[in-house]
């Protein structure tokens, strides 16, 4: 089994601090972007909430990584104020299982340019289903889907 070091946790556990932030600062930016482009707002920005865990395993290569720096991050997240509450952990635990799935097809090995890419693909497939539904039922009638 892999063992972490301390630098090891400290590394992971300020990107997933810093990261909350700017995740914390791109929500009031998507919420602009809401007010231009409606429901779809955030579209353009999506990706930027699956950052930390790419870096994080990047940097680190152990397995976890991608999942705990997320959780962390959507945790502290939680903490300093985003008003979608605990849901947001959910949401960037699953996130973060997305990054580290793929990362584990490589058996933690490989960090390259496409794996990287491949990882934020995850990440935004397996979150995807959480948010369309969000959406749909935040901002459409239950009758339009029962056809009532």
């Amino acid at each position: 089994m892999f063992k972490w070091n301390l630098r090891e946790i400290v590394v992971m556990s300020t990107l997933a601090v810093a990261f909350a932030i700017v995740y914390l600062l791109f929500f009031q930016v998507g919420s602009i972007l809401v007010g231009f482009m409606g429901p779809i707002g955030y579209e353009p920005i999506f990706g930027i909430w699956f950052i930390v865990s790419i870096i994080s395993a990047y940097i680190i290569r152990k397995p976890g990584a991608a999942f705990l720096s997320e959780t962390i991050s959507a945790f502290v997240e939680v903490l300093i104020g985003n008003v979608n509450g605990p849901r947001l952990i959910l949401s960037g635990m699953i996130q973060g299982l997305g990054a580290e799935v793929v990362f584990a097809a490589t058996g933690w090995k490989r960090y390259t340019i496409p794996v990287l890419m491949a990882a934020g693909m995850g990440s935004s497939i397996f979150v995807s289903p959480g948010v369309i539904s969000s959406l749909a039922f935040k901002h459409y009638h239950l009758n339009m889907f029962y056809g009532c």
